[in-house]
């Protein structure tokens, strides 16, 4: 079996995946002689080197020189050995097969004379070999390949062999410090990743939180700490209440929202409100700001009649008296509509100079026609008192085909499929219907 000492750890500046050389005990650690390890002990190691690289097996120690030879039960390199440093510790330690009750069984040899090779299946480093009943150290046989055991002298004739084979027994989850550490939460400390789920909690102390608080189920509900000296409460992924670090709370966050704060009781974008809760009752949806409402106060109008007044910033009937009256108003400047000044008949394109319809766009304008242009009057297109004026642009005679279903010449009654519009005429259609016109001018 292997020996077990307390505290001893060491150095080793060893490369490789061979035999270790040992270095120096570490500080609060004893070397493996001081600690009871004699030459030629078989020993349960530990090498850990850097943060993740690790190995446990048996080894053979040796006094002169201080090495220790290297047998894997487990390591980080796929239960091989780990290939060093130069900047590794070795300690002593158990192993989860050695603390816990193990069978065995053994196989007894009565030697011939010099034999030093004796058959039987074992467990590297679980066997364990007594001569004539005094039990062998490590430096007196060789068992490293699981199927013999091999004296270091021969047996005299007669003698008999004892070889003691130890089961192995497996512990699932067994970890090095390095591996616990990172693996499990501290009791005094330490970062927890991924969620915590449970019933109910109760803290004795603080709970530090970097962002917000969400609640289960519903992640766009939230209270958040945005800022420092901030708190917000969010619904639907939206801000909707803010306390900021001077104290002033503001709902739905915008100039105009109403704030609240230790020095005025109710605040409209940093406006104070003086009317009564009831008063502001009346104003419930109404979308003044807060001097448009304080004008108010005392007001029992509703609130349609209120959002009447919304950007009003002076006297009411100051402003009224500046605007024109509905019954004969008069106008110091220009009136204009969509076609431009209305006293004015404005020309609806460029003279045409091909075959034209009139299009409603038309009504109200003059159309030009220049060379090669003629003008066709539509059927149900045009609606009772529209009309057009038309300008022959041209030093000849230009035609107006009447497609519509009655034209008349004015002062005529009978119906005209075409007139012709006389040089440099002038013409105006006006519209008793859809489908009647009367057209006035130097047509004939």
């Amino acid at each position: 079996m292997v020996k077990l000492v307390n505290r001893a750890k060491m150095t080793t500046s060893t490369t490789g995946t061979g035999t270790i050389t040992l270095g120096s005990a570490v500080d609060g650690f004893q070397t493996f002689t001081a600690a009871g390890v004699a030459d030629g002990d078989t020993v349960r190691y530990c090498i850990e080197d850097g943060t993740s690289s690790f190995e446990l097996g048996s080894g053979v120690f040796t006094a002169s020189g201080t090495t220790l030879t290297r047998v894997v039960s487990e390591s980080s390199n796929s239960d091989n050995a780990i290939n060093l440093s130069g900047d590794a510790i070795v300690f002593i330690t158990a192993i989860a097969a050695d603390l816990q009750p193990t069978t065995f069984t053994t196989t007894v040899f009565t030697a011939t004379a010099n034999q030093t090779t004796f058959s039987v299946s074992y467990t590297v480093g679980f066997a364990e070999v007594f001569l004539n009943g005094s039990k062998l150290s490590a430096a007196d046989f060789t068992a490293t390949n699981g199927t013999s055991i091999v004296l270091a002298s021969g047996a005299t004739a007669g003698d008999t062999v004892d070889v003691v084979a130890f089961a192995t027994q497996t512990v699932a989850n067994v970890y090095t410090q390095t591996q616990s550490d990172a693996r499990y939460l501290q009791l005094t400390g330490g970062t927890l990743t991924g969620d915590l789920s449970g019933t109910t909690s109760t803290f004795s102390g603080d709970v530090t939180i970097a962002d917000k608080i969400v609640h289960s189920g519903d992640t766009n509900t939230a209270i958040r700490f945005p800022a420092v000296d901030t708190v917000t409460v969010e619904t639907d992924g939206t801000e909707r209440m803010r306390i900021a670090s001077t104290g002033a709370v503001t709902f739905g966050v915008s100039a105009t929202a109403p704030t609240v704060n230790a020095s005025t009781a109710l605040q409209i974008g940093g406006v104070a409100v003086t009317a009564t809760a009831a008063e502001l009752n009346i104003m419930d949806g109404v979308t003044a700001t807060a001097s448009e409402l304080n004008l108010l106060d005392g007001v029992t109008a509703t609130t349609t009649e209120l959002n009447y007044v919304d950007g009003v910033t002076s006297a009411i009937q100051t402003q009224l008296d500046a605007k024109a009256p509905t019954a004969s108003p008069t106008f110091s400047g220009t009136v204009n509509d969509g076609d431009g000044k209305i006293r004015a008949i404005p020309q609806s394109g460029s003279d045409k100079t091909s075959s034209y319809t009139l299009t409603t766009g038309d009504v109200g304008n003059f159309i030009g026609i220049g060379s090669g242009g003629s003008i066709t009057v539509p059927n149900s297109t045009f609606s009772a008192g529209d009309a057009i004026s038309i300008f022959n642009n041209t030093s000849g005679d230009r035609t107006i085909t009447l497609s519509i279903t009655t034209a008349y010449l004015a002062g005529e009654d009978a119906d005209k499929n075409s007139l012709t519009l006389a040089t440099r005429g002038v013409c105006t259609i006006l519209f008793i219907s859809g489908t009647v016109c009367v057209v006035t001018g130097n047509v004939s």
